[in-house]
């Protein structure tokens, strides 16, 4: 029979058995977790920070700031059409406007909105051709929205958009009746001032003129209405005439050379007599009254 267990060893069985598991079980400290690096065949879930990717980041907002500090004090400039310019009707015009920092500096920038005051005429660009303006006097407006928040408008006035040939026209009307009457030669001729004015498409020539006759003995007050029609630099149309106690319309012909308008035309009254009308009419201003 085998003897008792001692009662001390007995007793003291447990405790030896959670010492030795205690003994087992590695520790990790508060002052190891301070000194040393955590990885992840560490086992623990420890949050590190990358003190690199906040330098960058500050980096990026500091050169942020720089780069908008240059619109700071900007202005923008209208370079062409300058105000009071014409612009031919229905031909490419330049347009440019820019962006100059403070410093007097050009800055790059092509978000610039363009309009007019009296059509629908919109662009986009800083730099461009465009034929699309109406005929009329414009004043065009620029508009720029900066990176920095700062809407800049500049403008310009009296932009004058017409045909090249449109305007006011002045010059003379020289009208020649030649005939016979119970074989007697008639011959008569007057001269007279006229107004002519070619519409700001460059498309109609109209005015009047003028001046007085002497035949059979009295004279006569011959008033000439114009209305021609434009195809290219040639002219075609009609020459209305008034005596007063009869009207003729003759058919006209010519062309605009230049700021200068010519047209004749000639017809008979009865067989009896010959009209001929010569007009001569040079430009005086670009202004369409009429």
């Amino acid at each position: 029979m085998r003897a008792p267990l001692p009662m001390l060893l007995v007793l003291s069985l447990p405790a030896l058995l959670g010492a030795l598991s205690a003994g087992c079980t590695p520790k990790i400290t508060a002052a190891e977790l301070d000194d040393g690096e955590v990885d992840e065949g560490d086992g623990l879930d420890g949050n590190t920070e990358d003190s690199g990717g906040a330098e960058d980041t500050a980096a990026e907002d500091t050169a942020a700031e720089e780069d908008l500090e240059q619109w700071a004090g900007a202005t923008l400039e209208i370079r062409s059409p300058e105000s009071g310019a014409f612009l031919p009707y229905g031909e490419p015009a330049d347009f440019e406007a820019v962006i100059v920092g403070a410093d007097g500096v050009e800055l790059p920038f092509d978000g610039v909105a363009w309009e007019s005051s009296i059509d629908d005429w919109t662009a986009t660009g800083a730099n461009f051709e465009d034929a699309g303006l109406d005929v009329g006097t414009h004043t065009l407006s620029a508009e720029a929205l900066l990176p920095d928040g700062t809407r800049l408008v500049s403008q310009v006035a009296g932009v004058q958009v017409q045909a090249e040939a449109a305007g006011t026209y002045v010059g003379n009307l020289i009208v020649d009746l030649t005939g016979e009457y119970n074989g007697t030669p008639i011959t008569a001729s007057c001269i007279g001032a006229a107004i002519v004015y070619v519409d700001l498409r460059g498309e109609r020539v109209a005015g009047d003129s003028t001046c007085v006759l002497a035949f059979f003995g009295f004279d006569t007050e011959a008033r000439h209405e114009f209305d021609l029609a434009v195809d290219g630099d040639e002219v075609a149309g009609t020459a209305d005439l008034d005596l007063s106690f009869f009207a003729l319309t003759f058919d006209a012909a010519g062309e605009i050379d230049d700021e200068t308008i010519t047209a004749s035309w000639t017809g008979d009254v009865g067989g009896l007599l010959e009209i001929t009308g010569d007009l001569s009419i040079d430009r005086i201003s670009r202004d369409v009254s009429e």
